[in-house]
């Protein structure tokens, strides 16, 4: 069984999300993500994020996805996203490479420019 980590920086960070996706809350760790920004999607209480040079968002890195859940989590984030390969930077200023959820430069356009804070969310 394939096992690989996701890297969540929206909904996917709140216990109650992740659980009703694939079922638990796997391991975490707070982590960052060099060179994106994360925007709230237009009329939609969840961000996208795309690559922007000079930024820095941070995250959940959550360990111990299995395939299946991978293929859970594709399911919940729609085709809007691509699953892709980030390297994030933990707190020691290690890193590792994780799976994120990446809008294309196609869909760039659904974000508005009000930066999505895991504060203000409330499922």
């Amino acid at each position: 069984m394939e096992i690989d980590s996701l890297f969540a920086y929206g909904t996917l960070r709140h216990p109650d999300i992740i659980r009703y996706v694939i079922g638990r809350v796997p391991e975490q760790v707070d982590v960052e993500l060099e060179g994106f920004v994360r925007y709230r999607i237009r009329d939609a209480d969840f961000p996208g994020i795309f690559p922007k040079k000079g930024e820095r968002i941070d995250g959940t890195l959550f360990t111990g996805i299995s395939s299946e859940e991978l293929l859970r989590l594709d399911n919940y984030e729609s085709d809007l996203y691509v699953r892709q390969k980030v390297e994030v930077i933990h707190p020691d200023g290690d890193t590792s490479v994780a799976t994120a959820y990446v809008l294309p430069p196609e869909n760039e356009f659904v974000c508005t420019k009000e930066v999505w804070d895991l504060n203000t969310y409330h499922p």
